[in-house]
């Protein structure tokens, strides 16, 4: 009559999570059936059948079997750990009560370390960019592969997944750490835990670097003063683009503004994705003086800066040249020419006055003259006084507009 005799775990010693094969093997052969109950001393541990998978709490042997074998499955382990098996007969037919046991051995899948590239703080990664994130364990990961768990303490600026596999026969895996665009630096600790064990790594998402500039610095307000302004990124903008603000002084947005209406002092730029640069325009109105435009720039949501990026000049209306033609004419009321003034911008409603000086009251000319809303040019016949000139005399004419705008000066010579 058969009995117990040995019970044996292959292999001896497996790393938490690993299943090991039990084996219990007979002193003879059975002659009928022959059920082996199995108990564990931790209930964590459980058993299953070797071909099918399912739970199973006992192994029969049928006439003639010697060796039966089933699966044990082993839980997570925090720490080294063993586990009593044991195998027992209770009295059935001929055969008496019977026990055995044996100790399993299991290694705990530890959680070695966690590390993020890029590195931070420097380089850090650039908000609206992904970083990579990589767990260790100090052992291949078993069958069905190792999970550990994954957490950020800033979700508004970086995001994990909840978990993060170590896949069967790996002592490490990689996830992706998803980062938000955000105005200036910051950080977010990222940690990996499994069990009691835990790691943790400070990143660095990096703000929006940026410059501005224009097409002009200073130009002429009215409707041929506009400029184009060009945000510029240090780094090109996440996929899914960079919303900018630009904005202007709305004490000043009357005489510069964005779109087609006076008064619009903001504007919204969207820099699209992977490119490093996008514009606006600034249109600009006649200034009864010269203006100071501060432009202040920043990422959509943000806090504007303290001090703008840049300035822009917008100048009042200034005589762009001054010309006679011809520029030399015969004295004693015989010679005649024509003086043309030219404005750097058409004339404001009410036109824009021009005062003309004399370096010798030679010509026939007004003190002034003015030219009408919406003109940028007026011309004047002008003839010599009734003066006799014995010699070529020079005589030097300066145009000068209200409000300080620019002046400009033509010479006429005037012959015997």
């Amino acid at each position: 009559m058969a009995g117990l005799q040995t019970l044996t775990f292959n292999p001896p010693s497996v790393a938490a999570l690993s299943p090991a094969t039990g084996t219990i093997a007979l002193n003879g052969q059975a002659t009928g059936p022959f059920v082996v109950n199995l108990t564990s001393a931790d209930p964590a541990f459980t058993f299953a059948d070797p071909i099918t998978g399912a739970p199973i709490t006992s192994v029969t042997f049928l006439t003639g079997d010697a060796v039966k074998s089933f699966t044990v499955l082993t839980p997570y382990e925090g720490a080294n750990t063993q586990d009593v098996v044991t195998a027992t007969v209770q009295p059935q037919g001929n055969y008496p009560f019977q026990s055995i046991n044996s100790t399993l051995f299991v290694t705990a899948v530890s959680l070695t370390g966690l590390t993020i590239t890029p590195a931070s703080p420097s380089p850090g990664v650039n908000g609206g960019s992904s970083a990579t994130g990589t767990v260790s364990i100090g052992q291949a990961a078993p069958t069905g592969g190792v999970a550990v768990n994954l957490a950020s303490s800033n979700t508004a600026v970086a995001q994990v997944p909840a978990t993060v596999t170590v896949p069967a026969g790996a002592t490490s895996a990689t996830f992706t750490i998803t980062t938000s665009v955000v105005p200036n630096s910051t950080t977010a600790v990222i940690s990996a835990s499994r069990g009691a064990t835990t790691f943790s790594s400070t990143m660095t998402i990096n703000g929006v670097t940026f410059a501005v500039s224009l097409s002009s610095y200073s130009v002429v307000g009215g409707i041929s003063g506009s400029v184009t302004g060009t945000i510029t990124l240090a780094n090109a903008a996440p996929p899914s683009g960079l919303p900018m603000t630009v904005t202007l002084p709305a004490a000043q947005d009357n005489y510069a503004y964005f779109g087609l209406t006076p008064g619009t002092n903001t504007a919204n730029v969207l820099i699209a994705g992977g490119q490093t640069s996008g514009t606006f325009t600034i249109n600009t109105a006649i200034v009864p003086s010269t203006q100071e435009i501060p432009i202040s720039a920043y990422v959509l949501g943000g806090t504007p800066p303290s001090t703008p990026q840049v300035t822009l000049e917008v100048q009042v209306v200034g005589v762009a040249s001054l010309k006679f033609t011809p520029t030399m004419i015969r004295g004693n009321n015989l010679g005649v020419t024509y003086l043309t003034i030219s404005l750097d911008a058409p004339a404001p409603a009410g036109g824009t006055v021009v005062t003309l000086t004399q370096s010798q009251p030679l010509l026939h000319l007004a003190a002034s003259y003015t030219i009408p809303a919406g003109a940028k040019s007026l011309q004047v016949p002008t003839g010599i006084t009734a003066v006799a000139v014995s010699r070529p005399l020079a005589d030097v004419i300066t145009a000068s507009p209200p409000n300080g705008g620019a002046t400009a000066t033509a010479v006429v010579v005037i012959t015997r």
